[in-house]
């Protein structure tokens, strides 16, 4: 039985804000950073200023989302947030016309930009909002020493299951002959990364999403969806969300099954330890697979 949290609603939609703002705000930035031209002419130049002008409306946009007190929809600060976010959609709009190109998704500076302005911007505003609601992460998600040992058993136990299940899954796919869009990180892991592009690509994995994705989604999005009322929703709901922004049919329904096994799990033992460890230990050994696969290959 989960602890009750504090969450207010005013707090979460503003978390829930500013987790959209920094994603945008990170595509952006992926783009600069990727931009290449020949010549430093008009069209250089409108490419930059519009892309500085996107993330300077969108940086507002997100000061704007984090201040104290209630966003309500009949809130002046509302508004000129909206005024702030849609400016910097349009102004990174144009910048796109004006580039001509589109990032390239599989770069490692693409990828390091993609998951500091989502994992790594989540988990920063995680800290703005528990501090906000005067409590540790320690109390807000059951974080104690005390709870370690039988969470990692109980994690490393649903990623075992998780991982035989996904084997089926894939084994039933392809006794059907369906064909499903290769996975993103695969696609990734395909190219030739050097050694320090892989211990990254690890580390964000095992360690950085499995934290900053179960605190969103079980730590405070299910726990609190669940305090409204909504228990069902807040345990499918939050499944088919966490499945969704991974982006791949193929692994959509392993992944909306593990959320729920994740839910559960945070509901049985009152610690997220587990769900992490669990979160963790599965994409380890997804990531280990793949490695071996791709030297495999490599060797053959």
């Amino acid at each position: 039985m989960l602890t009750p949290k504090p969450w207010r609603l005013e707090a979460l939609v503003r978390l829930l804000i500013g987790v959209i703002i920094c994603v945008f705000m990170g595509s952006v930035l992926a783009g600069v950073i990727e931009f290449k031209s020949e010549t430093a002419g008009l069209r250089t130049a409108a490419y930059y200023g519009l892309s500085a002008g996107a993330l300077l409306s969108g940086a507002i946009a997100l000061v704007l989302a984090l201040r104290g007190g209630p966003v309500g929809l009949a809130t002046s600060r509302f508004g000129w947030l909206l005024i702030a976010f849609f400016l910097s959609l349009n102004l990174a709009a144009f910048a796109q016309v004006a580039s001509g190109t589109m990032p390239r998704a599989d770069s490692i500076s693409s990828i390091v930009v993609g998951t500091v302005s989502f994992q790594g911007a989540t988990l920063a505003l995680i800290w703005w909002f528990v501090r906000e609601h005067d409590v540790t992460l320690s109390d807000a998600f059951g974080l104690r020493a005390r709870h370690l040992p039988r969470a990692v058993l109980l994690g490393l136990a649903v990623a075992g299951a998780a991982f035989a299940l996904q084997l089926g899954y894939v084994h039933l796919l392809d006794l059907l002959r369906v064909e499903l869009p290769e996975q993103h990180l695969v696609e990734i892991m395909r190219l030739k990364r050097n050694m320090a592009e892989r211990i990254y690509l690890g580390l964000f994995a095992i360690v950085i999403a499995p934290v900053a994705e179960e605190m969103l989604f079980r730590g405070i999005l299910y726990s609190a969806i669940k305090q409204l009322g909504f228990r069902w929703i807040a345990l499918w709901g939050t499944a088919i969300l966490f499945a969704l922004i991974h982006m791949n049919l193929s692994t959509f329904v392993p992944l909306m099954l593990l959320a729920v096994g994740l839910a559960l799990l945070y509901e049985k033992t009152d610690t997220l330890f587990a769900p992490i460890v669990a979160h963790g230990c599965f994409n380890a050994i997804n990531f280990a697979m793949l490695h071996l696969v791709q030297s495999g290959t490599s060797a053959g």
